[in-house]
């Protein structure tokens, strides 16, 4: 579990990223996912096939996009380390389309509303080891994958989208500090807090980027 987050936070190539940070089926022959641990052994039958369904598919639909963002990388630049994409000259057109891929990926690890939906639910039904797991490792490569990729790779873009960055961070800010105040599970304030704080973040590193 340790070496695969540190494969995710030390990997220069964005193909080796994507693969070590993707739900089961998808990196079944890496090892036991992180999260299906988390959230798919422990807890209650039900709530145990329902929650993994429902993380699996939100985050699996985000990481299409993210894949088509790395094949058209592949295509153009015939190799997928970061260094050689971050010298690379993106058309206007394709770096909006690649910025917007990749931002749908990391939305949702953020994550971002409306996509949050499933972070509180994943919280209460797992053990308080997995939600302390859960709070300090997944929940931070979203916000790693736009410092990482998004901003250096597409600054155009990246200038181009703060403002749709600016407005979904603010309603998540506003709106999962006002649903905290209203909790009594102590996993949910921990939830709702922890994508306040995210979205708190994001905003300040694209702030950073448009000031840079």
């Amino acid at each position: 579990m340790r070496r695969k987050s540190h494969v995710r936070f030390s990997e220069k190539g964005v193909a080796t990223y994507w693969s070590f940070d993707q739900p089961p089926p998808v990196n079944s022959a890496l090892g036991p996912p992180l999260l299906y641990i988390i959230i798919g052994v422990w807890v209650r039958d039900k709530e145990r096939s329902r929650q993994h369904i429902s993380f699996s598919f939100i985050l699996l639909l985000g990481s299409v996009f993210m894949l088509l963002a790395i094949l058209l990388i592949l295509l153009q630049t015939g190799t997928t380390d970061l260094q050689i994409s971050l010298t690379t000259e993106f058309s206007e057109r394709r770096q909006i389309f690649l910025w917007i891929a990749s931002f749908a990926s990391f939305a949702v690890k953020v994550p971002m509303v409306p996509v949050h939906i499933w972070l509180p639910e994943a919280h209460v039904e797992a053990p308080t080891a997995g939600s302390v797991i859960l709070a300090g490792i997944p929940l931070k490569l979203g916000t790693y994958g736009f410092l990482r990729f998004s901003i250096p790779m597409f600054p155009e873009a990246t200038l181009c989208s703060t403002p749709f960055i600016y407005t979904p961070s603010a309603i998540a800010i506003i709106y999962t500090s006002s649903t905290t105040l209203r909790q009594i599970d102590l996993k949910k304030i921990i939830a709702y807090s922890s994508v306040a704080h995210m979205n708190l973040v994001t905003i300040g590193m694209f702030s950073r980027a448009t000031a840079v």
